[in-house]
């Protein structure tokens, strides 16, 4: 048993240190491209702010809050396009008539989305990385809820992103947040032969993640030989990520913190989970118990799983 728990451990930093070196890896990327974009661009920039300067009265940098990585507030810097006095904290989709409060610099600006060259600087800063999720105003309680479904609001966000590619303000709330928080193993899926692609699906993460892990199976079938059925308690919440390895330090544990637990000891509906395996043409299933619980050894709890799943 000590001789597991230390493989675990050992395993764990393992993880830890890969996921820094990815974070240190993709902050390098956003400091380099912002920083040259910056000094390449700084005549554009330049001709930029001359020219809303001598199209209407304001500032030049235009201020907002918005929402950054776990929910976190941020002040956003765009070129201003509207006139000064419109209304600051209001999506331009919901203003009476935006048009009208759109100077003529601004219209053209916004038509290339040259009016999000500053945030370059929020780049920079480490406020946002180059692709992500577009933050959400401050108070877009819906958007951002809509986003905790999916996990968008657990990513940094980007000067681009999947939704912005495909729609932007057009889209509905909820089909945009589902873009924000869209895996990028969902788009490769799309464009990747089931011959040529295939992966395990670990049950609980894909519930966390915002999916019905049986609805996951029918939707990629042919996709995923392998299931890893976990089970677990409590909600999601922002000091659960130790759990896959990202080290967060000391936290308090919190009231309905999330715990792993046996299968069939939590939330997990596995009847539905199995029966969309055996129609899909699932070829193992995997009982996994990555910490202990309920006062239980890993292994303890592996029996208690596999004590359950004989019942059904």
């Amino acid at each position: 048993m000590k001789k597991n728990t230390a493989i675990r451990k050992k395993h764990r930093r393992q993880i830890q240190k890969n996921n820094r070196l990815y974070r240190k890896y993709k902050r390098a990327v956003d400091i380099v491209l912002s920083g040259t974009a910056l000094g390449m661009l700084s005549p554009v920039l330049l001709g930029i702010s001359l020219a809303i300067k001598l199209d209407s009265k304001g500032p030049v940098i235009f201020r907002q809050t918005r929402v950054g990585i776990h929910k976190s507030h941020f002040e956003i810097y765009k070129f201003r396009t509207m006139y000064a006095d419109t209304p600051k904290d209001m999506p331009t989709h919901l203003l009476q008539n935006p048009d009208a409060m759109v100077t003529r610099t601004g219209a053209f600006l916004r038509k290339y989305s040259l009016d999000e060259l500053p945030q370059l600087w929020n780049i920079l800063r480490g406020d946002m990385s180059i692709v992500g999720p577009r933050p959400a105003l401050w108070n877009q309680y819906d958007l951002v809820a809509e986003r905790d479904k999916y996990g968008a609001n657990d990513v940094m966000p980007g000067l681009t992103g999947w939704a912005q590619i495909n729609g932007r303000d057009e889209l509905e709330i909820p089909v945009k947040a589902k873009l924000d928080g869209e895996y990028a193993l969902d788009i490769l899926y799309r464009e990747v032969p089931a011959g040529l692609l295939q992966t395990q699906l670990d049950t609980c993460w894909v519930n966390v993640g915002g999916e019905n892990p049986a609805d996951y199976v029918h939707k990629y079938q042919g996709r995923m030989p392998t299931l890893h059925l976990k089970d677990f308690v409590g909600s999601k919440s922002e000091h659960m990520y130790d759990l896959i390895g990202i080290d967060e330090g000391d936290v308090k544990k919190e009231d309905n913190a999330f715990e792993l637990r046996p299968v069939g000891y939590g939330k997990q509906d596995f009847p539905a989970i199995l029966e969309a395996a055996e129609s899909c043409g699932v070829s193992w299933v995997i009982v996994e118990q990555d910490e202990p619980s309920m006062g239980k050894s890993p292994l303890e709890c592996a029996k208690l799983s596999i004590d359950y799943l004989k019942t059904l």
